[in-house]
């Protein structure tokens, strides 16, 4: 790549990776390009622009090209990054290729905190059969907190005679340094069917299950 400085206000930048893989492992990805412009100063400096990346593949789901507007801004001794971005081309077998489907969208804002622990600030997903939103915060007196809501409607990707759809909402919580991790979730289907008639008969169209763990020092404990 390169830097462009004839640009009067900011460096604009072209840069090409022949193999994003070799920056960041997982998911794999190939070549990357990316197009934008270096702004402000040591205090608040951001580069924002457009981001490519072809060739993406992970659990045996691929996907051509994923491509959007990006920024990584560094301001306060906190790094966040922002992204938007559209797929195309994506397929693969079983369950995670049917619920993403051919033409994902993906909107994440992230931050490096100063202490350098990460908070995913907000998170949308959208996929042929699957609908992801999160949210997470921090305050001063308490640790991390993640929660949204996900649905699922494409059932028949698990299974070819199930139906219906499953909403759940979760949470992940940190009450502060020390302290464990608390996880809830509670998830409700919808003219719910899996497919097996004992099954279905137990459940009903409208199962609801209420479940919640806590996690440290490796340990898990579920109530």
């Amino acid at each position: 790549g390169f830097v462009d400085r004839s640009i009067p206000r900011g460096l604009g930048i072209d840069a090409r990776v022949p193999d994003v893989s070799r920056m960041a492992p997982q998911p794999k990805m190939g070549a990357g390009h990316f197009v934008g412009r270096l702004t402000g100063d040591l205090s608040d400096i951001e580069l924002a622009g457009r981001a490519s990346v072809d060739d993406l593949s992970l659990a045996g789901y691929t996907l051509a090209n994923a491509q959007g507007p990006v920024s990584v801004r560094f301001a306060k001794k906190e790094l966040t990054v922002k992204a938007d971005a559209a797929g195309k081309g994506g397929g693969g077998k079983g369950v995670l290729g049917a619920l993403i489907g051919a033409s994902p969208r993906a909107r994440i804002t992230l931050s490096r905190l100063a202490d350098g622990r990460i908070l995913i600030r907000s998170l949308d997903g959208t996929g042929a059969g699957v609908t992801l939103k999160a949210e997470g915060s921090r305050t001063l007196l308490s640790g991390p907190r993640f929660s949204g809501d996900l649905t699922v409607s494409n059932l028949a990707a698990a299974r070819p005679a199930a139906s219906g759809l499953l909403k759940a909402r979760w949470s992940a919580a940190r009450g502060g340094k020390g302290k464990p991790w608390a996880f809830t979730a509670d998830a409700k289907g919808t003219t719910f069917a899996t497919g097996m008639a004992e099954l279905d008969r137990l459940l009903g169209q409208s199962p609801r299950l209420q479940a919640a763990a806590a996690y440290k020092d490796g340990a898990w404990a579920f109530s």
